[in-house]
């Protein structure tokens, strides 16, 4: 593999860590004397930040094309597209495992979320292998164990040695909207792997197009969802938000824009979050693309240990403390996914033996050896030639003398 892959790992670490920082600042900030709690709003804004992708790939084109046009190409970039609406697919899937996910966030503790997010892994894996014929071989199983018990430790640290003053409580919804959520993630992954390989399509405008069906719904669901009062719903608490007036709404984005607007850190978040999430998206794709949807899922769960160091270290509203248990989650973390992406190679028990270099050293060997049997082949027949030939001029000299 080359080292495009591994750039574009990194990119996404980066953005998806700067995505999860500034979504968890939000959280904590509070403005008109009430929490900013509006998961349908920033299930918007994800799809927003996607829709600039698309915007950033017609400048680029536009520039290309100005290129050709004053070197006098004639070259131009024939691209066999998709049909936008093949896109509405992974739209469909990432807008409801979004929300679920903020949903979720909003009730469950941060440790139980992480703990849970991490079985993306698995559902992805698995999804491939069911409907893109893919293979997981014995390095590719002990990678995830290492993540997934990694995770396990993490999450085990957070809720026996966290700070719990403003811990969110876990229930039962909270974690069956996570599950569903993994679900429909999992499928948008393999969904996108499915039509980055079969079609030529520029990542930019396959996540820009995602995010004009996605933005475009939102708006009319956030116009609906604001004018649906739930002060007497079962269950408020977890799927509607209130304003500073105790009015009760499915979502209210009104109270949510004047919440940005009488606090400019708010806004800064919610800003810096929207732009990170849509450059997140696209290096994802874009991983996907030179890798798999499995490693994609496997590579995200390492921003965990970006903002984990990112929160240590600055101080913000957020107080995060420093576990030796979580640390050795984050070693085995890095371990295992460097297992899962052949860059670590463990030989005991023959773990390696399917690795993309091991299977390339034995298809090479195996070529060695038909070559080896050939060259005999031919040998034998060269021998047998020249023993026929020896033998009618043995004849002939017979017959002369």
């Amino acid at each position: 593999m080359s080292a495009i892959p591994y750039v574009l790992m990194g990119f996404m670490i980066l953005t998806g860590s700067l995505n999860t920082i500034f979504q968890s600042l939000q959280y904590a900030e509070k403005s008109l004397e009430m929490p900013y709690r509006h998961a349908w709003v920033q299930s918007h804004n994800m799809f927003l930040g996607e829709l600039y992708c698309l915007i950033i790939y017609y400048i680029s084109r536009m520039y290309e094309s100005y290129e050709n046009t004053v070197g006098n190409n004639s070259e131009s970039e024939s691209e066999a597209s998709p049909s936008i609406f093949i896109l509405v697919i992974p739209t469909a899937c990432d807008l409801f495992a979004t929300t679920l996910f903020a949903f979720s966030l909003l009730n469950m503790s941060t440790s139980v979320y992480q703990m849970l997010r991490g079985g993306l892994m698995l559902v992805t894996s698995s999804l491939s292998v069911i409907f893109l014929d893919k293979n997981q071989y014995r390095h590719h199983i002990l990678g995830l164990a290492i993540v997934l018990i990694s995770i396990f430790l993490i999450s085990l640290a957070g809720l026996l040695y966290g700070n719990h003053i403003e811990e969110r409580t876990t229930n039962f919804e909270g974690i069956i909207m996570m599950l569903i959520g993994l679900i429909f993630r999992g499928f948008q992954f393999i969904t996108e792997e499915y039509i980055i390989n079969h079609y030529d399509i520029n990542p930019l405008k396959m996540v820009g197009y995602e995010g004009v069906w996605g933005a475009s719904f939102y708006t009319l669901l956030l116009i609906l969802l604001q004018n649906i009062r739930c002060e007497h719903f079962f269950g408020r608490d977890i799927f509607c938000s209130s304003n500073n007036h105790d009015e009760w709404r499915v979502e209210d984005t009104l109270f949510a824009l004047k919440q940005m607007m009488h606090n400019e850190l708010l806004f800064l978040y919610v800003a810096a979050g929207t732009f990170s999430i849509g450059f997140y998206n696209y290096y994802g794709v874009s991983v996907t693309l030179y890798a798999s949807s499995a490693q994609r899922a496997v590579v995200d769960n390492l921003r965990t240990i970006v903002v984990w160091v990112f929160f240590l270290s600055v101080p913000t509203s957020i107080k995060e403390e420093f576990i030796w248990l979580q640390l050795v989650g984050f070693v085995g973390m890095v371990i295992g996914t460097l297992i899962y992406n052949e860059i670590l190679e463990i030989s005991i028990w023959n773990f390696n033996k399917y690795t993309k270099i091991n299977i390339l050293k034995e298809e090479q060997q195996e070529l060695e050896e038909e070559k080896g049997r050939m060259k005999k082949i031919n040998e034998n027949y060269s021998t047998i030639d020249d023993e026929e030939i020896e033998l009618k001029a043995n004849t002939d000299n017979k017959k002369i003398i």
